[in-house]
Parts: C-alpha cells; structure tokens; sequence
C-alpha cells in the first residue's frame, strides 16, 4: 500500500498516476509501521510495567521516617539535648513520674451508666502501687547513671501496657463495643513513659561512652544492655531476667490483691 506525494491518496502498490490528481508515482510512500506504542502518551509509563510493591512502599515509608528522625537528632539543638546527661536525665525523670502517674488514670473508659473508668488502682491497689515503684526505679537508674536499671524499667512497663491493651481489646474492639468502650489516659501515659524511659537508658549510655548518637546507635546500645547485669544485695541479675522478676511482682500482687 503506498500513498500519493502530492495528495496523500492512498493507493495499490502497482498504480503508476494517482486516481485522484492524476501524478505520477515516482517513488512509493508505505505506510508508517506500527510500533505498538499508539495511545500511550509521552512521559506517562506503561501500565504493562505494573504498580509499585506494597513492601517497597512500606520499607520507603519507614526509610523516610527513619531519615526524618535522624534529622531531628542530628540537628543542633537535638545534639545539644543528646549530648546533655543533665537534660536527657530530666526528660528520663519526667518519664518516670508519668509512669507513676498513669495508674491513677481510668485505663478503659465505659460510657454506661453515666460513665466512668477502670484505672489499675481501681483494679489492685498493689499492683498500682508496684507499678509506682517501679517507675521510680527507672528514675534511680537515670539518677545513679546504671542505665540497665531504667532500660529494665522501662521494659516492664510496656510489656504491661501491651498486657493491659490485650485484656482490654475484647471491651473495646468491635463496632457494638466501640459505642460503651475505649482506651483512656492510662493506657497511654504507660505506654508513653516505657518508650521513653527505653530509649533514655540508650542515649543516655551513649552520652557517658561520649559516642555521637543517633537512633541506630541507641537501638545498638539498648541490645548489648539486654546482655548486661544489674548488682542487686551481692547478686548479679541480667536485664532480660530482672524484667521478668519485675513483671511477676506486678502480676503477683493484682492476685493477692483481689
């Protein structure tokens, strides 16, 4: 198939004038080859290339956020406050008082019956009361710069927040229970305070080796303290180990309590 120069009428291969303006065909035009691109429009990629993997999109996210952290902490005043015993130990110390704090704070709220909630005092005052203790511990291992003490501490008292999100999710999960039930202040002043205390033990123990910190090394730090021991009345009592013994006091007294 060919193509009239003068025109553009389309013609047979043998035609030797146009049937339309009477030229001669001097030379054949072919049509153009298809190249399986039409209707894809330039700069916009091809759907065949497929969407992008929800995982890469998942590990970009934490990258991003991972980045945007150590940019906080990297800049001048996040190393001045890093740097700063002083001041990471007043933020360790507020951490610990939040802790404290926390049971006396409705850990599920109830909207029935006019409202009210159900703080860990309302639960067992002893077990409150070991949880109070045990902030306070974290805030002598800040004080007394032995930083497994408040890593230790601070390991209790999430797992005791993760305990107590779990005993309570069957009250506040669910669209019918959503309407009567719902985390409250305590839960969160928990988990708040354990996370922070956590990572104070680790920048803090960076500040006395005098290393640059940034989160990776903090999370560095707080695993080879995991191996470490605590000198409690002449016994040497690894971390893991004490925060155990710790965990079985609190659970202890809620059921002598009871």
């Amino acid at each position: 198939m060919k193509f009239c120069s003068k025109c553009g009428t389309q013609l047979s291969d043998d035609a030797v004038f146009c049937s339309s303006c009477g030229a001669r065909m001097e030379a054949s035009v072919s049509a153009p080859a298809s190249t399986g691109t039409e209707g894809v429009k330039p700069g916009v990629p091809s759907s065949t290339n497929g969407g992008q993997d929800l995982t890469e999109v998942a590990g970009n996210v934490v990258s991003n956020l991972t980045n945007t952290v150590n940019q906080a902490l990297n800049s001048e005043k996040g190393q001045e406050y890093l740097t700063s015993s002083s001041k990471l130990g007043n933020i360790g110390y507020a951490a610990a008082v939040l802790g404290a704090v926390s049971v006396f704070f409705p850990l599920v709220s109830l909207n029935i019956l006019g409202g009210f909630g159900l703080s860990v005092m309302d639960l067992s005052k002893l077990a409150g009361i070991l949880i109070i203790g045990i902030s306070l511990y974290g805030a002598y291992g800040v004080n007394s710069r032995k930083y497994n003490v408040t890593l230790a501490a601070g390991q209790t008292l999430l797992l005791l927040t993760v305990w107590g999100i779990l005993i309570c999710y069957d009250k506040v999960s669910g669209k019918a229970s959503a309407d009567i039930a719902g985390y409250d202040f305590g839960i969160y002043f928990m988990l708040l305070a354990s996370v922070v205390l956590i990572l104070i033990a680790g920048f803090l123990s960076l500040a006395a080796k005098q290393v640059k910190p940034d989160i990776g090394r903090a999370f560095n730090e707080i695993r080879a303290m995991e191996f470490s021991t605590v000198e409690i009345n002449g016994y040497n009592i690894n971390v893991v180990v004490l925060t155990v013994i710790l965990l079985v006091l609190v659970f202890l007294g809620g059921v002598l309590s009871k």
